[in-house]
């Protein structure tokens, strides 16, 4: 029903729901001004139910952005701890190779993140929380510490591996073990002073005689390049390895020579047999081992000396 200017909302129950003859009528009178008002409001209505759905959703993918950035933190924290741990290590053995101490790092004095927000905090403060975490990430990424760690670390192995690579490389040029491939055999004559088996004089041995049975294999003591092979009347059959600018060995009285002049040999390569060509009273190779020109004592460079039979050191 219609009236002017009002309009009247009559709501009746069911019938058949109802019980006995009664039934209710409910009456609702509006101004017809409502009917202008109306889409409007339905309008306001539904913007702010989807302004709340989406902050809702935003609220929720802020969570879940700070949980995210909240674990790589912890992460970076945990692998920050430990690259402070491999540097220490490091440190150790810089000090051992006698490197010094590694090169400053900045090491972080707080942790890197604050924590997400809880449930029972509201939309603004995820929000400030959310906004702050992305500014610690923006000033560590230009001054981040596990970085700084990193290539601190990497600087430092670096310069330990080229290190270990210079001492690998200068050991394998460094004559450090018997020139003879057998069990079987001894010193018959050391280095330094002695009396000559031919002239009974006094001389100086200027190498160490290995003696041992012939045919026995000589091999070179070091990596390096073959300076020299030849033969004469003292050390009969010989050959000379260059093996630095340092190092040079040479071996005498041999049966045979496997090698020649400008190849390239490593360390326990077999260059010739074992003889007794030359000025020699028995099977043995004649070394020697020179250090920047010098003429030193081999003994005290042959690292695999124990198995050694020492019959002479000193006439």
């Amino acid at each position: 029903m219609i009236k002017k200017n009002l309009i009247t909302l009559m709501i009746q129950s069911d019938p058949q729901r109802t019980t006995g003859n009664y039934s209710s009528i409910i009456k609702l009178t509006f101004s017809k001004r409502i009917i202008y008002y109306l889409p409007p409001l339905i309008i306001l209505l539904l913007f702010f139910a989807a302004d709340g759905a989406w902050s809702i959703r935003n609220n929720l993918y802020i969570k879940s952005k700070i949980s995210n950035i909240e674990t790589e933190l912890t992460s970076r924290q945990s692998l920050l701890s430990q690259a402070s741990e491999n540097r220490k290590e490091l440190g150790l053995i810089r000090d051992f190779l006698g490197l010094g101490a590694c090169s400053s790092i900045i090491e972080s004095v707080e942790p890197f993140g604050r924590g997400g927000t809880g449930p029972e905090e509201n939309i603004v403060q995820a929000s400030t929380n959310f906004i702050n975490e992305q500014n610690t990430l923006q000033n560590i990424e230009i001054n981040d510490p596990l970085l700084n760690q990193v290539d601190a670390l990497k600087n430092n192995v670096n310069e330990v591996f080229i290190l270990l690579s210079n001492m690998t490389e200068k050991l394998n040029h460094k004559p450090t073990v018997m020139p003879v491939k057998s069990k079987n055999l001894w010193i018959s004559s050391s280095f330094g002073w002695r009396k000559s088996p031919f002239t009974g004089l006094r001389q100086f041995h200027y190498g160490l005689d290995i003696s041992g049975k012939e045919g026995t294999d000589i091999i070179s003591t070091a990596d390096g390049r073959i300076e020299k092979t030849g033969s004469n009347r003292f050390i009969g059959n010989y050959i000379k390895v260059k093996h630095d600018e340092t190092y040079s060995t040479t071996y005498g009285h041999l049966l045979k020579i496997n090698v020649t002049k400008g190849m390239k040999v490593a360390r326990g390569d077999v260059i010739g047999l074992m003889g007794s060509t030359g000025l020699s009273t028995g099977n043995h190779v004649h070394y020697v081992v020179t250090v920047n020109g010098k003429r030193v004592n081999p003994y005290d460079y042959i690292l695999n000396r124990k198995r050694i039979n020492i019959a002479s050191l000193v006439y």
